[in-house]
């Protein structure tokens, strides 16, 4: 998957998070191909469109999702599940990106097959440091299947 466009998948029902998080991806040349689904419904519902085109059309999946777990319709858990138990959905890479730094949730995320887990930071300078982190390490520095 080297040859891969630049997609990244924001599952995000704050916009100003999405505003920032896009904003930060463009300035470090990062934004290419940026999909934004603003709560969790409209995530299921994309996830079932992509499958049936992956297996049908035969179109590659996102590189990377970013995915809130406290998402409004279906929490974000739900969406990262239906993603780690679908076999031709499970190898896209999903980083929750929460503000949630509670214990049950890392450990929910960690057993439903989370790539990585990353508390939002709540200062601007530390939150573009994490996306970019993010980002650099998943796009550029991982090594897809």
């Amino acid at each position: 998957m080297n040859n891969h466009p630049l997609e990244i998948i924001i599952v995000e029902d704050d916009q100003n998070d999405y505003e920032i998080t896009t904003r930060i991806l463009k300035r470090r040349g990062m934004s290419g191909h940026v999909a934004w689904l603003k709560d969790g419904e409209e995530a299921l519902h994309y996830f079932d469109q992509l499958r049936s085109t992956i297996g049908a059309e035969g179109k590659r999946h996102p590189r990377i999702v970013i995915l809130d777990i406290k998402l409004l319709k279906v929490l974000g858990f739900e969406v990262l599940k239906k993603i780690k138990e679908d076999p031709l959905l499970q190898y896209i890479p999903v980083i929750i990106f929460s503000s949630s730094n509670q214990e049950r949730d890392l450990v929910l995320a960690s057993q439903l097959h989370a790539n990585s887990y990353i508390v939002k930071p709540v200062e601007y300078d530390a939150y573009a440091q994490s996306i970019d982190e993010m980002v650099t390490y998943w796009m550029f520095t991982h090594k897809f299947i």
